[in-house]
């Protein structure tokens, strides 16, 4: 009598089960995300809050930086700068600036390796090496790692964790290093951004020309407060 009762109803029974998966798909913000927050992942994206984080990865355009600073600051946003090793031993003035203006300093290990290529303890080495280089420079202990060209391997990922570490990618990549179009710049952040995303910068000529309207586009057009990655993470665990 069961097997007859469900033969019939079989199909109904899908389909219950299609609409249920999809109210819980779209009704509740965690279920979208956990593709982004999977433990002991990379976090790409956080939950659907109306925050923005951008990180600005620098290991060159040491020249630009004073004036995204400001530009940064007239549009009241916080971001993340991951710096490089290399550059904060050559750099550290401009890296107490960035700190003493409000922002976070991450971690983008000391030479721009490809960390997927490392054993774990020369992943280790490449990121307490950065860590305690900022650490002598400015007194901060660093908690986001943004592994170089974004390649790591679950042995960095351990390594990071074990050194306190946060990883971090991103959800929107403007390409501005190798494109220095300031037109493209801007559809990438425009087409490629929303609620929860993590915008990818660098510095250079072309993005410092573009920052004021990339600024624009997140904080008027898509009404996102720009935060660092930091803050945009802890919002989406206070969830």
């Amino acid at each position: 009598m069961w097997m007859k009762w469900l033969k019939k109803h079989a199909v109904n029974l899908v389909i219950l089960t299609v609409i249920g998966a999809l109210y819980v798909f779209t009704m509740v913000p965690q279920a979208r995300t956990v593709f982004y927050e999977q433990e002991d992942q990379p976090i790409y994206q956080v939950a659907e809050i109306p925050y923005a984080a951008i990180q600005c990865n620098v290991y060159q355009g040491a020249e630009y930086i004073p004036a995204m600073l400001e530009i940064l600051r007239t549009h009241d946003a916080t971001i993340t700068w991951n710096l490089g090793g290399l550059f904060v031993e050559d750099h550290p003035d401009l890296v107490r600036d960035m700190l003493s203006a409000g922002h976070e300093l991450g971690n983008h290990g000391y030479q721009h390796l490809q960390h997927s290529q490392l054993s774990y303890e020369d992943n280790v080495q490449e990121i307490k090496l950065c860590h305690e280089l900022v650490a002598r420079c400015t007194g901060t202990a660093m908690q986001v790692f943004a592994p170089p060209s974004g390649d790591y391997s679950d042995v960095t990922l351990q390594a990071a964790r074990d050194l306190g570490y946060t990883t971090f990618m991103w959800s929107a990549d403007t390409i501005d290093w190798r494109d220095q179009d300031v037109e493209l710049i801007l559809s990438r952040v425009r087409e490629n951004m929303d609620d929860g995303g993590i915008l990818l910068i660098h510095p250079t000529a072309a993005t410092l020309q573009a920052l004021p309207e990339i600024l624009s586009i997140l904080q008027e057009e898509k009404e996102l407060e720009v935060v660092s990655l930091g803050e945009l993470y802890a919002m989406s665990q206070a969830l």
